[in-house]
């Protein structure tokens, strides 16, 4: 699997190299077409090799994904409770963020409960008046540091 596209980009290079030496070799100033045909065919060979690099990792991800829902799908018969308890994980850690355990929520005064995620948060003005209508508005995105409690299940930007 790597080996092919170690040969790919072998194949490549030293493609690349005998037509830069031809061309290096054969120039004149009537040459400017073979010059376009080489750089076309290096543009064509990079795609190419690229293309092949592509399907190899695809097919590496797909592997990942099948060895994992094998996985999941063992666990699931193996203990329902455990494997629900485990994508409920999933799913907290995806939205929310890891367990920030130093963190304790201004709501219920609870520490290591609550989780950490960076995100953007757009804020939009506008004029007022006159020129509300047909007045600039301005967008600006910040990023800002979205917390959840586990606890009191209350979210908050900090």
């Amino acid at each position: 699997m790597q080996l092919m596209s170690l040969v790919g980009w072998v194949v490549y290079i030293a493609s690349a190299v005998a037509g830069m030496v031809y061309l290096l070799t054969n120039f004149d100033s009537d040459n400017y077409g073979a010059v376009f045909a080489f750089a076309t065919a290096l543009v064509i060979g990079w795609h190419v090799v690229a293309a092949v690099f592509r399907s190899e990792s695809a097919k590496l991800d797909d592997e990942y994904f099948q060895r994992r829902r094998q996985r999941d799908k063992r666990m699931e018969e193996s203990d329902p409770e455990a494997h629900q308890a485990m994508l409920e994980q999933r799913y907290l850690e995806t939205t929310y963020g890891p367990i920030k355990p130093e963190v304790i929520c201004p709501h219920c005064s609870t520490k290591g409960h609550v989780r950490v995620k960076a995100g953007l948060a757009k804020d939009r003005t506008r004029e007022t008046g006159v020129g509300a209508v047909i007045g600039p508005k301005k967008v600006t995105e910040r990023t800002v540091q979205n917390a959840h409690c586990g606890n009191c299940t209350m979210t908050w930007q900090v």
